[in-house]
């Protein structure tokens, strides 16, 4: 006989089951309590028009902060054809996978790879969405066949991908309602270059209620279009750029590479045979690196193939394992070296392959156990055609006429869709540049992250130092630091002695009013101006002037300023109401009858700069890298 108490518990239990069936309320491989909430399912992801069902996987996590007030963070991965279930599970989410995921006790006993805790996880910053597009990729599946080929969808180009991905992304949201009016952050990587601005371009493109609230997209090492810098269409120029500022092959070669290939060859295509043999000398040369990071040491793996003409074929790099983060270029583990280069762990790819396909964790992502999980890369093995030629245009439209911010980040040791090209293109847009190129860091000391370029209309290029194309798995500590600036909409934090030098001005700025239209360039001219004051009355104008000039440089990183904006007459008046406000900063009661002009130095004070270590240097106590 069962009490009615007992009874009243198995429905209460049943019926809170029943309300949220897509929980995941525990996870093989990990021990102990999740980081936090989860829920993995299927939504429709079926364009209009079509009448085979898409069953669209997603895994939504809650924010380990304010999951009630954090942004919505949406990622995908490219290929295309890669299942985001890597930079979940590799990259970005709140537990990663790795050889030493094979090799615990744990794994013996049970077969399961053990999950570790990602402390760099982006859940700390906001709520992660992450879904499998398109289907097949990952466990998204098409008609009533969990099981169905690669090619159970059909044929996908980037308009149909566009349109899946948004009827998905509503649906998630109507799936689970509490995070519908959230501020929604889409971000990805390598192909998703093309997939986050087209699906944004959906968002903005439609007048319904429910559509999501969009306020930025956030996109690494990312291709813009197949007449841009998808795949292998245009010719090596950026390349070899990138190899020869790593020096990675001889000068010598790099002069004879130069004399022998116009710049139209290298810029689209090659096409003259000294040039094809120059180029082939460097293949030589450069010998053997990973595709996707130069310096990695996880897998040994020649990037640079070289493809012998035939005809009107030209000679250009492999399309190969460029342009995605998908697993399988990863799965020499076996054969590769035991650490890492730079002490990110190796093997997640494989690793992931072995645990996606137990029968447990099928059972706790509510995913059929029929299901087959598939992860492409350049659309090899699947039918999808690039169509897309180039988003340029669309990102100049959201800089300039939308309230959608943008950051596109480049890790700078990524050969194939490195840096020099990506500052190429987003140069390209000509868009205004308000603060010029300058060093961000990890903690806001000496700890480079990278380097950064800020546009109007909040638009920004940001290099990440050291990271391959999978920025997140390479630099998983600057990566949390730049994402969680640029959502928080702080400024990314500069060297410590450009933050001595920020520092000064901010403290004096509320001393002098500024009178400019442009509240940025006031705030700059005002700052200048004060540090001037207490030199006027003393130095002559031409010492003035070298001082003034020096200053402007280093404040230029940050403001678009010129030398004429900064005055060089001041009042006595104005010069004593300064020198009073800046010395009670320092903790000195002066008088203002009693202040006097300051002695007359006999050069310029560089002593009274911050500190600057030589370009690349960083300080004897920095012990962080």
């Amino acid at each position: 006989m069962v009490s009615g108490g007992f009874v009243s518990l198995l429905l209460a239990a049943s019926t809170s089951a029943a309300a949220d069936p897509s929980e995941v309320t525990f996870l093989p491989g990990w021990v102990g309590k999740l980081p936090s909430r989860s829920w993995s399912g299927f939504v429709d992801g079926t364009p209009p028009g079509e009448k085979k069902p898409i069953h669209s996987h997603y895994w939504l996590f809650e924010s380990e902060n304010d999951p009630d007030n954090d942004p919505l963070i949406v990622w995908t991965n490219g290929g295309p054809g890669a299942s985001s279930m890597f930079g979940l599970l590799v990259e970005l989410g709140p537990f990663y996978l790795s050889t030493a995921s094979l090799r615990t006790a744990a794994f013996n006993a049970t077969g399961i790879p053990t999950l570790f805790r990602n402390e760099y996880s982006w859940t700390k910053l906001g709520n992660l969405l992450v879904y499998n597009a398109p289907a097949p990729v990952g466990f998204s599946y098409c008609g009533n066949d969990p099981a169905g080929d690669a090619h159970s969808c059909g044929a996908w180009d980037d308009k149909r991908q566009a349109l899946s991905a948004h009827v998905l992304l509503k649906n998630v949201l109507k799936t689970h309602p509490r995070f519908a009016r959230h501020d929604v952050y889409i971000t990805g990587e390598s192909y998703a270059g093309i997939y986050v601005p087209t699906l944004a371009r959906e968002i903005l493109a439609s007048s319904a209620p429910d559509e999501p609230r969009l306020k930025g997209l956030a996109v690494g090492d990312g291709c813009v279009g197949s007449a841009v810098n998808c795949f292998d269409t245009h010719g090596p120029q950026f390349l070899v750029e990138f190899l020869h500022g790593h020096q990675q092959f001889s000068e010598a070669l790099h002069e004879e590479i130069r004399a022998q290939c116009p710049a139209d060859e290298l810029r689209d295509g090659v096409r003259s045979e000294p040039c094809k043999a120059a180029l082939d000398q460097m293949d030589e040369e450069v010998g053997g690196y990973f595709a996707y990071s130069l310096y990695d040491e996880c897998v040994y793996e020649n990037g640079l193939e070289r493809r012998r003409p035939r005809g009107a074929r030209t000679w250009r790099t492999a399309r190969g394992p460029m342009h995605s983060a998908a697993h399988k270029h990863r799965a020499r583990l076996a054969h590769a070296l035991g650490g890492a280069l730079n002490d990110y762990p190796c093997g997640g790819g494989p690793a992931m392959d072995v645990w996606v396909n137990q029968t447990a964790v099928r059972r706790a992502l509510h995913v059929p156990p029929s299901a087959h999980f598939f992860s492409f890369d350049n659309a090899v093995g699947f039918e999808y055609t690039s169509s897309e030629r180039s988003v340029l245009p669309f990102y100049r439209h959201l800089a300039l006429e939308t309230d959608v911010r943008v950051l596109i980040y480049n890790g700078d040791v990524d050969p194939g869709l490195n840096a020099i090209a990506a500052q190429n293109w987003t140069r390209a847009l000509g868009l205004t540049t308000k603060a010029r190129w300058r060093p961000w860091t990890v903690d806001g000391r000496q700890r480079m992250g990278g380097y950064v370029t800020e546009y109007e209309g909040d638009f920004a290029f940001l290099t990440v130092r050291g990271a391959g194309h999978m920025v997140p798995e390479y630099k998983p500590d600057a990566s949390l630091e730049f994402l969680g600036r640029w959502l928080r909409a702080e400024p990314f934090r500069p060297r410590a002695a450009d933050a001595s030098m920020m520092g000064v001005l901010q403290l004096f700025d509320k001393f002098f009013a500024p009178t400019s239209s442009d509240p940025a360039k006031a705030v700059a001219v005002s700052r200048l101006n004060l540090m001037l004051a207490s030199d006027r009355a003393a130095l002559d104008n031409e010492t003035l002037i070298k001082i003034r000039n020096g200053i402007i440089e280093l404040v230029q990183q940050y403001v678009d300023i010129q030398p004429d904006d900064v005055i060089l007459n001041i009042s006595t008046e104005e010069r004593k109401s300064i020198l009073t406000a800046s010395l009670a900063i320092k903790g000195r009661r002066v008088a203002t009858a009693s202040v006097a002009p300051p002695p007359r130095p006999t050069k310029a004070r560089v002593s009274d700069m911050p500190y600057r270590p030589p370009s690349g240097a960083a300080s004897s106590s920095d012990t962080s890298e």
